[in-house]
C-alpha cells in the first residue's frame, strides 16, 4: 500500500506592492516542498488581480505540517 498523502488548498490576496515578494516566497516554498517529498503550487485566479489559490500536496507527516506553517505567512 502506498503512503498516505494529503492535499491542502487555500486562497491568498496579494496587493500589487507585495507581488514580487510573494513570487519569491512561492519559489522558495516549492523548493522546500521538494526537499520533503511534497509539492507547492500557486496560481492567480482569473478575474481577480492579486487573488491566488495555493495547493500543498505531500505525505502526511510532520515535515508537511511544518511546510504549511512556513508558507502560511509567505
Amino acid at each position: 500500500m502506498s503512503e498516505a498523502r494529503r492535499l491542502w488548498m487555500r486562497f491568498r490576496l496579494v496587493n500589487s506592492a507585495e507581488r514580487a515578494g510573494y513570487r519569491d516566497a512561492v519559489a522558495a516554498a516549492a523548493v522546500l516542498a521538494g526537499e520533503v517529498g511534497a509539492h507547492f503550487w500557486a496560481f492567480e485566479v482569473d478575474g481577480g488581480a492579486g487573488r491566488f489559490v495555493e495547493f500543498l500536496e505531500g505525505p502526511q507527516d510532520v515535515a508537511l505540517t511544518r511546510l504549511d506553517e512556513l508558507t502560511r505567512a509567505s
